[in-house]
């Protein structure tokens, strides 16, 4: 009777292993198969496939960010902070590699505002669309009123430095449409992220 036991018990155990096998080679398939490449994104139409797109992933959603996530956090998570001190600019020209290079990237951008508040900008360069989608976020902006305070998804066709020949000779960085020689900076084509110098 105790062998009978035993050997059944060995069966239980044989299946029970060959189970978890089975199990670890249909996640590994799984994984190996999971949309990854430019070619299985889906197009970003909204905040939700933004932030559904691989090259987002290692940050968090915007929107469930804390109310009071500040710059310091920003910068433990690897941001790009703008501010007295600028933190993590490596993440900036790496971006801008990759832009160039025309390969799937992303950046957080975080500055500070007046009133010690921040307003955050996700950008994101979807290679297979060829378009810059940037996501603005000023709910944590003390200097906004409360109607202004939103997150908004823009789309746009380039990202560049860009002097401001209106008078003040000033570097910044922007998004935009059209051609980077008609820049009109009171335009509602281009969107400014950020004074470089």
């Amino acid at each position: 009777m105790n062998r009978f036991i035993n050997r059944v018990q060995s069966g239980i155990l044989l299946l029970c292993m060959m189970c978890i096998l089975c199990a670890c080679g249909k996640q590994d398939v799984e994984e190996i198969d999971s949309p990854s490449t430019a070619e299985n994104q889906e197009e970003v139409s909204d905040l939700d496939s933004f932030y559904r797109n691989p090259v987002t992933q290692p940050y968090e959603d915007i929107r469930t960010l804390g109310e009071y996530y500040n710059k310091e956090q920003a910068q433990m998570d690897g941001c790009f902070v703008i501010g007295a001190m600028v933190h993590n600019e490596n993440r900036y020209s790496e971006f801008m590699e990759q832009h160039q290079n025309k390969e799937d990237t992303f950046i957080r951008v975080v500055q500070g505002t007046e009133k010690s508040g921040i307003v955050i900008d996700d950008i994101l360069y979807d290679s297979s669309a060829d378009k810059i989608y940037l996501v603005h976020d000023s709910t944590r902006d003390n200097s906004a009123s409360e109607t202004d305070k939103s997150i908004t998804l823009y789309e746009f066709e380039d990202i560049a430095e860009c002097y401001n020949d209106n008078g003040n000779g000033r570097l910044y960085w922007i998004a935009f449409n059209g051609k980077i020689s008609d820049i009109d900076f009171d335009s509602d084509e281009i969107f400014i992220i950020t004074l470089i110098n």
